[in-house]
């Protein structure tokens, strides 16, 4: 013999709803989750409307290919990328000679450091992007305060160049993103 439910035992309940508004049982995946994260989409816009001929199609497509391009390889992340916030980049780069001569002159001795230079770039890099915070640095690279106020020292004892100083502050970031623009570290570094 059958036993007789109570009305207001979950089972029974869901019966009596409508459609609409029974609970949903959980399904199964049917696809294994994805190993890595999804690359997020990216979109860089121009400086100026285009022309109304179809050069200003590949001019726009040469722009924001560029702005992408640059993002890339100073590693920004943000979604949309504006030409205009990217124009000081291209004049860092259109004299080649005069940014390279900058970032091997002041950077130069990063490259004798125990590690190479990318350990003591990312650090300056970190620095910049926190305005010279040396706690939020040390957060960003998981490291300790002592180790980025080390780092920042030996950096001052190789290059000549202390971060904390403004001119010294301009002459390194300038250097910084340079050497990002034009992919030095990996050249510089020891093999």
């Amino acid at each position: 013999m059958r036993r007789r439910q109570h009305p207001h035992h979950p089972a029974r309940r869901a019966d009596h709803l409508p459609r609409h508004r029974r609970p949903t049982r959980p399904t199964r995946r049917t696809r294994p989750p994805p190993t890595h994260p999804p690359r997020p989409h990216r979109l860089a816009n121009r400086r100026r409307p285009p022309p109304p001929r179809p050069h200003g199609i590949t001019t726009s497509l040469d722009e924001a290919t560029g702005a992408l391009d640059l993002a890339a390889k100073l590693g920004f992340t943000t979604p949309v990328l504006h030409a205009a916030d990217l124009l000081v980049f291209p004049v860092l780069l259109r004299d080649r000679d005069a940014i390279t001569d900058l970032v091997t002159t002041v950077l130069g001795p990063l490259a004798t450091a125990r590690g190479g230079p990318q350990p003591l770039l990312d650090t300056l890099t970190a620095l910049f992007d926190n305005q010279g915070n040396h706690t939020a640095t040390a957060r960003q690279l998981h490291l300790s305060v002592r180790a980025v106020t080390y780092r920042l020292d030996r950096i001052h004892t190789l290059t000549g160049y202390h971060p904390g100083e403004p001119t010294q502050r301009f002459t390194l970031q300038t250097a910084v993103l340079g050497a990002r623009l034009l992919g030095w570290s990996a050249k510089a570094a020891p093999h």
